[in-house]
């Protein structure tokens, strides 16, 4: 699944949460995660890991303030 978010100020930038899953090799199962991508308008990638959605959208709220609302499922 894939969540959205666009802001447009303080900069403008995109915000998608990937669902994706991980081969853990230790305990030899799938493992899923969230993974947070950043553009910025100037070119400037970020990218984050969190263990599920509410934390992603929660770590985005903190350090990017994006509201919980702005979030749209796209996939």
């Amino acid at each position: 699944m894939k969540w959205t978010a666009k802001l447009i100020h303080p900069k403008p930038m995109e915000l998608i949460i990937q669902e994706e899953v991980f081969q853990d090799i230790v305990q030899q199962q799938d493992v899923l995660q969230y993974h947070i991508y950043v553009y910025e308008r100037d070119g400037q990638v970020y990218d984050y890991m969190q263990d599920d959605l509410e934390t992603a959208m929660s770590f985005a709220l903190r350090k990017f303030h994006v509201p919980l609302d702005a979030w749209q499922q796209v996939e």
